[in-house]
């Protein structure tokens, strides 16, 4: 199933939330890693690409990957 495709970070100073508009849709139960302040995000659209949550910019973007494929959950 879909879920909106909204970015939202917790300020945990405030610990309030804030949404981010964002283009890209997503899946839930999704494999990931961190590197610095991206995450990036694999089998969480319908294309075997990342997802890539920039932290600091509060973006999210996709960037190309290329077969061989691994199945989702190899993160």
């Amino acid at each position: 199933n879909k879920i909106n495709n909204n970015l939202y970070v917790m300020n945990f100073n405030t610990m309030k939330w804030k949404s981010y508009s964002c283009n890209v849709e997503y899946y839930p139960g999704s494999s990931y890693i961190v590197k610095g302040s991206h995450i990036y995000v694999y089998g969480a659209s319908e294309t075997n690409d990342f997802t890539v949550i920039d932290m600091k910019n509060y973006t999210v973007s996709v960037e190309q990957t290329y077969p061989p494929y691994p199945p989702t959950g190899i993160l």
